[in-house]
């Protein structure tokens, strides 16, 4: 990784290196699942997902290639899972 790179990196991922920072006090290498604790620059800290999109807490756009478990099957923050959570709970 060159210098200019490992700046940029810095700068564009600022909050996700503080976020692991803090997390590694915690859990093992600042993550809660292997995979992720490889990912480079730094392991991303997610704020938000909508369909096959999400948004760190630094406000960079990702793709969810990997997609996991309910995600697979319905994206992230599915309307018709958010109606009947929200029904649930009137």
């Amino acid at each position: 990784m060159t210098e200019q790179t490992r700046s940029r990196d810095s700068a564009r991922f600022a909050q996700s290196f503080a976020y692991r920072e803090r997390a590694i006090k915690h859990l093992a290498y600042g993550v809660s699942s292997t995979p992720r604790a490889h990912q480079l620059p730094v392991a991303v800290a997610i704020a938000r997902g909508e369909g096959a999109h999400l948004i760190d807490i630094d406000g960079n756009h990702f793709i969810d290639y990997q997609l996991g478990y309910g995600p697979l099957i319905l994206g992230h923050t599915p309307d018709a899972v958010i109606a009947a959570i929200r029904d649930a709970l009137d």
